[in-house]
């Protein structure tokens, strides 16, 4: 049986907190590959981190299988599941060598990510340095548990009062309260349209990389040069070009966000305030979303980028005649 040099771990969306208390692979001859970070699981959506338990990337046997179990803390729900994953999907992503490296050894992919959102919704995702993409959706049960047989800290009703007081955003309360929580959001970021990135460069410009940072379904994407990819993607939320024009190096950052302060986190940590939003708790307040909710997702369309070392980008999404410009994201150039 062949192994790969991988890490695992586990994230939930921002504002939407998940404790874990089960969450493992097992390969196909029954092997346990523990997936870091049960507890509380970090955020955003596809790429948390880990509490307490570490596994370093280490060789391990493909994984097979998932088990969860899980209580959701906004939901006041436990859930539980086991999964049949894609094997082979998983295993020719951890084979796959990244563009232009100089380093045999080197693989695109070094992580298996589970993500849990809420409604019982199970994502996995297979990661690296700049690349990250799903390999499978699935729906963990609703089931009930004796709280003090999962967990050593009060009851169940504590933990929903103490996060009502002390940890939900006056948002997330709320849903709660009304019973409005947006159970089925993560599933709508996953739905994919028919676009592709088109820079529009100062004459003797020339592109040498495109970063799709973040989607908003957790995948992402590196190009070397132009992209020419065909196949249908989620909507971006972070996307950094890479560009040559008259002996000089450029640097375009563009963060689909109407609020300062997610750049900020991104690229600004020690000034972000945490007292704002870090990440956009609901997409569909987004120009980016409302903008292709306007186009055809199965119609080719571009996402145009009007670059120049004096200006900030412009950016407008085409599909056919139809021209929708971008004004409220934030669009940075700098000279490196």
């Amino acid at each position: 049986m062949d192994t790969y040099y991988y890490e695992t771990g586990a994230s939930c969306p921002t504002y939407y907190d998940i404790e874990t208390y089960r969450q493992v692979f097992y390969s196909e001859k029954g092997e346990m590959i523990p997936v870091d970070g049960v507890g509380s699981l970090r955020s955003p959506w596809g790429d948390g981190g880990v509490t307490y338990i570490k596994n370093h990337e280490a060789k391990k046997a493909v994984p097979k299988i998932l088990k969860i179990g899980y209580y959701s803390e906004t939901e006041d729900q436990f859930f539980e599941g086991e999964f049949q994953l894609d094997k082979k999907l998983i295993e020719n992503l951890l084979q796959e060598k990244p563009i232009n490296t100089h380093q045999d050894n080197q693989f695109k992919y070094n992580r298996i990510e589970v993500g849990v959102a809420l409604g019982g919704m199970v994502v996995v995702w297979v990661k690296g340095k700049n690349d990250q993409k799903e390999v499978g959706k699935y729906n963990a049960q609703k089931v009930q548990r004796n709280w003090k047989n999962i967990f050593d800290n009060g009851t169940q009703k504590d933990e929903l009062d103490y996060n009502l007081q002390h940890v939900f955003t006056a948002k997330v309360k709320n849903e709660v309260l009304t019973k409005t929580l947006p159970t089925d959001l993560w599933n709508l970021y996953r739905k994919k349209y028919n676009w592709n990135i088109k820079a529009e460069l100062p004459q003797g410009g020339k592109i040498e990389e495109i970063h799709i940072k973040r989607m908003i379904n957790g995948e992402a994407e590196v190009f070397s040069g132009e992209d020419t990819s065909k196949e249908n993607r989620a909507l971006p939320y972070n996307i950094e070009l890479y560009w040559t024009l008259n002996g000089k190096k450029y640097h375009s950052r563009i963060v689909f966000g109407n609020q300062m302060n997610y750049y900020n986190i991104i690229y600004k940590a020690s000034i972000a305030k945490k007292e704002e939003e870090v990440f956009p708790s609901d997409f569909r307040d987004q120009e980016v979303y409302q903008n292709f909710q306007q186009i055809n997702e199965e119609v080719p369309a571009q996402l145009i980028f009007k670059l120049n070392e004096n200006q900030t980008p412009v950016v407008i999404l085409q599909q056919n005649d139809k021209k929708i410009t971008f004004k409220n994201i934030i669009a940075k150039t700098f000279e490196q």
